[in-house]
């Protein structure tokens, strides 16, 4: 949308014309805290690009585990940059309060848990009775979305089998 104004005398000549100063640029939106998938998404719908800094590691979660939430960005909410900029997001290991556990036990089959977000995935594998460890490249992310798993879905395991959820 083009920003302008233009006013005009009487006689419909033209006196002034100012570019908008703010065209191409939007607000960063307050994603703390908030669930790294929802922090994405609300970042991408003003326009902007995520990037996930440093992804603690989560080994064998069962379901006192949540996955990521955000827990500071830069630049900060209310902040005005130019529509396509970087966030930055710092994120943290979230747990609930409650008892934890897995959501099976004796003979369990693998759900398929590619191309998911990791939250959603690391909770589904609880639900299953297996224990998820997240594999962290070494470098920044845009997502976390899980591309590879480590055990092969529908094979039958043990409760409580770790599966190594990667975010190549």
């Amino acid at each position: 949308m083009r920003c302008f104004l233009l006013a005009w005398t009487l006689l419909l000549a033209p006196v002034t014309y100012a570019g908008c100063a703010n065209e191409g640029k939007t607000t960063v939106p307050n994603v703390v805290p908030n669930y790294v998938q929802n922090a994405i998404a609300n970042l991408h719908h003003a326009g902007l690009r995520a990037l996930i800094v440093a992804v603690p590691p989560i080994a064998k979660a069962d379901l006192s585990v949540n996955g990521y939430a955000v827990s500071g960005q830069k630049p900060r909410a209310g902040t005005r940059v130019a529509r396509g900029s970087e966030v930055r997001l710092t994120i943290a290991v979230s747990v609930n309060g409650g008892p934890g556990g897995l959501g099976k036990s004796g003979r369990v089959t693998v759900p398929k848990l590619t191309d998911l977000g990791v939250n959603r995935a690391i909770t589904l594998a609880g639900e299953s009775g297996l224990r998820a460890t997240v594999v962290i490249p070494g470098r920044d992310l845009e997502d976390l979305v899980v591309r590879s798993q480590s055990l092969i879905p529908g094979t039958g395991v043990q409760a409580g089998t770790e599966i190594r959820l990667a975010l190549t």
